[in-house]
């Protein structure tokens, strides 16, 4: 599912990005990335789940790939209805006192 991970990570808007230092704008990023991979985990993991557990779909199989494949050349992009439902931007940082 690699690529999918982009639908849950929020746009980048430089004013606000802009409010972060590069430290804490890597660190933020890694987090929303983390997210975003437990995000689609659970989203497959709801389906794999469904379809076992419904008796009107049969396992057939499994489909056989060479080792590696997930990581095989460029990552897909969002189609255009995906990557509007992204999240507007992240939130500015709190205002220090």
């Amino acid at each position: 599912m690699r690529g999918v991970e982009q639908m849950y990570i929020p746009k980048d808007d430089p004013e606000v990005d802009n409010l972060y230092t590069k430290g804490q704008l890597k660190a933020l990023r890694e987090q929303e990335l983390r997210k975003a991979k437990e995000e689609v985990y659970k989203a497959l993991k709801h389906w794999v789940d469904f379809f076992e557990k419904s008796g009107k779909y049969a396992k057939i199989g499994k489909v056989k790939r060479e080792k590696g494949w997930e990581t095989m050349g460029p990552a897909p992009t969002l189609c255009a209805r995906a990557e509007e439902g992204r999240p507007k931007s992240r939130q500015p940082p709190p205002a220090e006192p």
